[in-house]
């Protein structure tokens, strides 16, 4: 991979329905509120914690980001110089970003597509000559796939009912749940 598709990503956060107060929010986070407004006094919070009176989810991926470096055992000073190169705000996934000491810069690990991990995993039951594997998930694919037809006249979204095309997606008695068991299985060899 190269550094360009390493690079830090912030994590894409979206307001709330259900917003909590300052003191809901320093119980949630098992951080008081003296110690996040030490980390923006440091600049490594970009909101000043006592001047917000709602907190959502940008503010819980950056808190949880800081958390997790002032509560690591590195040193302030080395805290800030790390942060120095991560662009502002700090909203970055906790699990898919990290700082390498290594090379001296900061990464966020690609997330996944399902599909090409269920291609992947399928060409290597293919190789491994795993037939009994292999038929199981045809079964089940199969059966989950059965009660769906397609009706020539309108297709409609089969969450929303929505005319979206030419084609009418009927799944009155797919068993989803089968399919979704079938991926499990594919996995779990």
């Amino acid at each position: 991979m190269s550094k360009d598709e390493l690079a830090p990503q912030h994590y894409s956060a979206q307001l709330t329905l259900f917003s909590l107060t300052r003191e809901e929010f320093s119980a949630e986070m098992f951080v008081a509120t003296d110690e996040m407004e030490l980390w923006h006094r440091k600049g490594w919070l970009s909101f000043n914690p006592v001047a917000v009176d709602r907190y959502d989810d940008p503010e819980k991926i950056e808190v949880l980001f800081v958390k997790g470096m002032a509560r690591s055992g590195l040193s302030d000073a080395t805290i800030s110089r790390i942060l120095q190169t991560l662009p502002k705000p700090y909203r970055y996934d906790q699990a898919r970003t990290f700082f390498s000491f290594l090379d001296n810069r900061w990464i966020s690990l690609p997330i996944p597509d399902a599909s090409d991990i269920t291609a992947r995993h399928i060409t290597e039951l293919f190789e491994d000559e795993d037939w009994d594997t292999l038929q199981a998930l045809q079964v089940r694919i199969a059966s989950g796939l059965e009660g769906t037809r397609l009706d020539k006249k309108h297709k409609r979204d089969p969450l929303h009912g929505t005319q979206v095309g030419a084609y009418d997606l009927q799944t009155s008695r797919v068993e989803w749940d089968e399919v979704a068991d079938a991926a499990e299985l594919a996995f779990s060899v």
